[in-house]
């Protein structure tokens, strides 16, 4: 029996590579597809296999267009753009890498808290102006300061890992964390019960949950003026966890030391984007956390994988 799998938005060339080398299987590669509502529709009708990333809806309307899809491939963690629900009731797989690219992810969000402790964005456009106000920028160690993790998942943990080699205390708030896994960090992770004793003790805090009704807005402005005078807030998971206005307002009044976003509620934001103070130490990136060339190599290959043997099942 022949397949057919369209892929709607970016995918790296060794997952192609080996979809189109699976006998039986055509692939169909259109990755800007998803900007294109009525044309997605139109051309998931006859495909058993559908591969996206964050961007493509595949929601009921979607499914109901598409009879004969057989299993789904998400290229990447976060399944907010995925109807679970749907895909369950028509018996539709779903194929996530889980884990491929989470060092990724742990870097850039270790990365960014130096970034916001040295006031690296500032500091270089500063110089980038022929200036050079060495009082101005020369920041604050992460040695000593308290890293309040909200979720403690894989990535996380792995975020964990790399604040402790630079001497940071460790906090986490993540109600359905298996006991196993506290019980592997022992004294090195301090667990709170309420998010709001997290909030009064983190000198960073940096989100990694996924979106959903419980958790939009998690920290709005009430939560966000618990933090310490001066705290950081890193966000690599979800743009709707976080009340944007709010730290606008936080870091135009001083509250907030600084603000790393990789992702954001609207993406991508407005030209006139009102986050965008540099001034203000703020680091904004494009959805690249887990974007380097090796977690994307291992999210495709994954995928594809999956894919194919699911359809061959």
């Amino acid at each position: 029996m022949a397949f057919t799998i369209l892929v709607s938005e970016f995918m790296d060339e060794v997952g192609l590579a080996l979809l189109r080398g699976q006998p039986g299987l055509h692939l169909v590669y259109q990755p800007e597809l998803f900007k294109d509502r009525a044309g997605l529709l139109s051309a998931v009708a006859g495909c058993q296999g559908l591969i996206v990333r964050n961007q493509t809806q595949v929601n009921l309307e979607l499914v109901e267009a598409a009879p004969q899809l057989m299993v789904v491939g998400r290229l990447g963690v976060g399944l907010d753009n995925i109807a679970q629900p749907v895909l369950k009731e028509r018996n539709i797989k779903l194929v996530v890498p889980v884990g491929a690219n989470a060092t990724a992810v742990a870097e850039w969000t270790t990365g960014a808290m130096l970034a916001l402790a040295r006031r690296f964005v500032p500091a270089s456009l500063s110089v980038a102006k022929g200036e050079w106000k060495r009082t101005l920028f020369g920041g604050e160690e992460l040695a000593g300061k308290t890293l309040g993790l909200i979720g403690f998942g894989d990535i996380a943990r792995r975020v964990a890992r790399r604040a402790l080699s630079f001497e940071m205390t460790l906090a986490t708030f993540d109600p359905y964390l298996p006991p196993s896994i506290l019980a592997e960090w022992g004294t090195q992770v301090t667990l709170f019960d309420k998010l709001e004793d997290l909030l009064e003790r983190s000198n960073f805090v940096s989100l990694h949950v996924p979106l959903t009704d419980e958790t939009h807005y998690l920290l709005n402005k009430s939560r966000l003026e618990l933090l310490p005078q001066g705290a950081f807030v890193i966000n690599s998971a979800r743009g709707g966890l976080v009340e944007e206005s709010a730290l606008l307002e936080l870091l135009q009044q001083g509250k907030l030391g600084g603000v790393a976003l990789d992702v954001r509620e609207q993406e991508p934001p407005d030209r006139a984007d009102p986050l965008n103070r540099p001034d203000l130490n703020v680091l904004l990136t494009p959805h690249v956390a887990g974007l380097t060339g090796e977690a994307q190599h291992r999210v495709s290959l994954e995928v594809a994988q999956g894919l194919a043997r699911a359809l061959n099942s």
